[in-house]
């Protein structure tokens, strides 16, 4: 399966640049000087990707190899559906988790604090919270059997989504309506980041945006080019405030 692996990381590299450059071409709005938080948002990033191969990964595959029951011999598409879906359900689910559960938010809060959205901040979560993921999913990996093939099949549909949804990319506004009833989009998730409560928990879906329709966690909240990005009465921290978080937590300002 390490095929499968190269083959997801090089086309997120590739769609990761794509959507980089776009969002510097036709940006949704104004962009602010600097480049501190890109480099704070690359090097969370650059964790991640070390930490993956090294527990993630293997995390996955040892859940996958520990399946509780062996699968008929139903065909790999509808199994593949299935668990996309299933997965997709989870990842909301937990999501939701992190925003209402005080230590899992230690985690997630990181990814919040980011005061404006491009592709980048699609990128930015601290390693812990990646880590932690990866072990709450293996017990409905072994429970339901889902193959490793699929878990890696979902996390590119994932990460490549989240840089889609997170990135400052102004799309025709018919074509986003049109992708906002089947999947999440910019301005849908431009409001989950909005620097108000309200908006912050809600709109929690990961690839699809049925998940908010069906348990009533979508906003009422349009995304307006003026509005404020950010966690809730919490600024953004220094590189070492982000990775210290989950000890020394996110106080408000």
């Amino acid at each position: 399966m390490t095929w499968l692996v190269e083959i997801k990381a090089a086309v997120l590299l590739g769609w990761f640049v794509a959507i980089f450059v776009l969002e510097r071409l036709a940006a949704a709005t104004t962009r602010p000087p600097g480049h501190g938080r890109i480099a704070r948002n690359l090097v969370l990033w650059v964790m991640v990707i070390i930490l993956s191969p090294l527990l993630v990964l293997p995390i996955a595959y040892w859940a996958s190899a520990h399946a509780l029951w062996a699968r008929p011999g139903t065909p790999n598409a509808f199994w593949l559906i299935v668990d996309l879906l299933v997965l997709d359900l989870f990842t909301y689910l937990l999501h939701i988790a992190y925003h209402r559960v005080p230590a899992m938010w230690r985690l997630h809060g990181p990814h919040h604090l980011d005061r404006f959205l491009d592709s980048t901040t699609a990128l930015r979560f601290h390693f812990g919270e990646v880590l932690l993921s990866a072990i709450l999913r293996a017990p409905i990996v072994i429970v339901l059997a889902i193959p490793f093939a699929h878990i890696i099949v979902f996390e590119l549909l994932l990460t490549a989504a989240s840089i889609f949804y997170h990135s400052n990319v102004k799309l025709p506004a018919a074509l986003e309506h049109a992708l906002s009833r089947v999947m999440v989009t910019p301005s849908i998730h431009w409001v989950h980041h909005h620097r108000r409560t309200e908006d912050t928990n809600s709109n929690y879906g990961a690839v699809l945006s049925i998940w908010d329709r069906v348990f009533s966690t979508k906003s009422a909240t349009n995304r307006s080019p003026d509005m404020e990005i950010g966690a809730p009465d919490i600024d953004e921290k220094p590189l070492i405030g982000l990775l210290l978080a989950p000890v020394t937590g996110l106080k408000k300002s």
